[in-house]
């Protein structure tokens, strides 16, 4: 049962996807256009998650409290990382959600840092400057 509720969570969340991201438009420029990411997202992801739901071959007993909770406490920083990224900047809001996310995973607080710091520049680097989509480094807050 756990793993048909799974499957059915997932095929509803990429049926929202792929009905918000199919409706994105641009005047010029881009030909492909910004709604080719959610459809390369989404339907891989409603055929998978239709196959657990259809022909589910492992049932996975539900977790503790305590897996709950870090799943929360995840899912938290990834909506506050969204909410954070136009006033502290890319680079800031990054590095605490890689921080945070790698303590929520088992690292201690020294390698939680090391990976934000390598992780907070490179992929600035590689958003802004190698595939050319401009980010706010420092937001509002910062200047």
């Amino acid at each position: 049962m756990t793993t048909r509720v799974l499957g059915t969570a997932i095929f509803l969340i990429a049926v929202a996807f792929l009905c918000v991201g199919s409706s994105y438009r641009i005047g010029a420029g881009d030909p492909v256009g910004p709604s080719l990411f959610p459809m390369l997202v989404s339907i891989p992801a409603l055929a998978l998650s239709g196959a657990l739901i259809v022909n589910p071959r492992i049932e996975h007993p539900w977790q503790g409290r305590k897996s709950a909770l870090r799943l929360l406490i995840g899912i938290g920083c990834l909506f506050a990382y969204a909410f954070l990224l136009e006033p502290i900047g890319f680079l800031l809001a990054t590095f605490l959600m890689f921080a945070g996310m790698a303590c929520l995973f088992g690292a201690n607080q020294k390698q939680a840092s090391a990976a934000a710091v390598v992780a907070s520049p490179g992929l600035f680097i590689l958003f802004d400057l190698v595939l050319g989509l401009p980010l706010p480094a420092f937001g509002e807050w910062i200047g």
